[in-house]
């Protein structure tokens, strides 16, 4: 028994999917089956029963799964305690980018990473922030950034500078945007976020008074919002920067009355945080923005 096979059968049964298992563990979908096949030779069980929409653990898989995660968790421990001996830091580290890369400032971050940590391989990974701390958990991301903190115990999270979000309203939508009343608001569109998007969270959470609106379109991607936005679909929350750019653009106008503030933070598991790749890479963005 390999720990590769119990670490292809973990991540299989995690997602259900054998596709984004092999994703997941930077395998060809044919190497993960073939672990799998092994294993289920080895134990002279059946570990999955394929569905029409991924797989299922069978009985037998169930029953040995939860032993299967402990000795995985038991590798990685030796893993982060063996990093914790080494002087000189090497390996890689992938980080979640969650807005515009510009905006970011991504290019003075790997700038960084390669004059201070030249041996560290720095990645980059497409996130949203809701999902950054499961993507932290299944290690799809090392660190990940984000708009607002995280409530969840095992998550670590600082702060790195505050973000200005707008309410904008399509020109046309409204005759008259001075002091607009959230009756007004909750009669007309929006186009609002999903339900773990931070816009729509913090909106909510700083403004108790906002009546959920009649009709909702759900887009969680800015820039999908930015256009539709421009097509006058409805009102909605912008970071300040994108706002500025449709006003002068001649799209939309903003309730100034109606502005809130999110931070954008850096995150990773609270119990990698003590690693030195963690620390050295977490250390370089903080420099970055000067935290």
């Amino acid at each position: 028994m390999e720990l590769g096979q119990l670490a292809a059968f973990t991540a299989t049964a995690e997602l259900k999917n054998m596709t984004k298992a092999a994703q997941k563990l930077n395998l060809s979908l044919s190497a993960l089956s073939t672990q799998i096949k092994l294993l289920e030779e080895e134990l002279n069980v059946t570990l999955f029963a394929r569905q029409a929409r991924g797989v299922e653990l069978t009985p037998e898989g169930s029953s040995l799964l939860e032993s299967a995660i402990a000795v995985n968790d038991t590798v990685l421990s030796i893993k982060r305690q063996a990093m914790r001996m080494q002087k000189e830091v090497k390996g890689s580290i992938t980080l979640g980018v969650n807005t515009n890369p510009v905006f970011l400032r991504i290019q003075t971050i790997n700038a960084a990473f390669q004059k201070n940590l030249p041996d560290i391989s720095l990645r980059f990974a497409v996130s949203e922030s809701g999902k950054t701390p499961q993507m932290l958990r299944s290690g799809e991301l090392d660190l990940g950034f984000s708009y607002g903190r995280f409530t969840d115990k095992d998550i670590f999270t600082i702060e790195l500078f505050p973000v200005k979000l707008c309410m904008v309203v399509p020109k046309g939508l409204l005759e008259d945007t001075k002091k607009v009343s959230w009756e007004t608001l909750a009669n007309i569109p929006w186009i609002w976020g999903s339900e773990d998007c931070p816009f729509r969270t913090e909106l909510v959470r700083s403004l108790p008074d906002i009546k959920n609106p009649k009709k909702i379109i759900v887009a969680s991607d800015e820039n999908l919002m930015m256009e539709l936005v421009k097509t006058g679909s409805g009102v909605c929350v912008l970071r300040e920067d994108n706002a500025q750019e449709l006003v002068e653009q001649g799209y939309v106008n903003i309730l100034h009355d109606k502005t809130i503030s999110v931070p954008i933070c850096i995150s990773c598991q609270k119990e990698r945080r003590e690693e030195p790749l963690i620390d050295l890479a977490m250390k370089t963005i903080l420099t970055v923005y000067e935290v």
